[in-house]
């Protein structure tokens, strides 16, 4: 870890420590353009001017959670059952 990082902070000395200690290659993804709040769910179309639904230009939230989701889905079905 870098000096003065937390272990909690994202950086990419963390996130590459974090691969090397799982017992699985972690499935890890970059989402283009996404922003933290990106990944919270469509918001109500009388809010779509507050700080928390405004994404980066370029990221099409509704987009992005039909795949999103989709995929949590298929995840779910692979590795539980139905």
């Amino acid at each position: 870890m870098a000096p003065g990082k937390s272990i909690t902070s994202l950086s990419p000395e963390n996130v590459a420590t974090l691969a090397r200690v799982l017992p699985e290659k972690p499935d890890f993804r970059v989402v283009p353009n996404a922003v933290h709040l990106s990944f919270l769910t469509m918001c109500p179309k009388t809010q779509l001017s507050s700080e928390v639904c405004i994404d980066a230009p370029g990221f099409d939230r509704a987009a992005f959670h039909r795949e999103f989701n989709a995929e949590v889905v298929a995840f779910f079905r692979r590795n539980l059952g139905e």
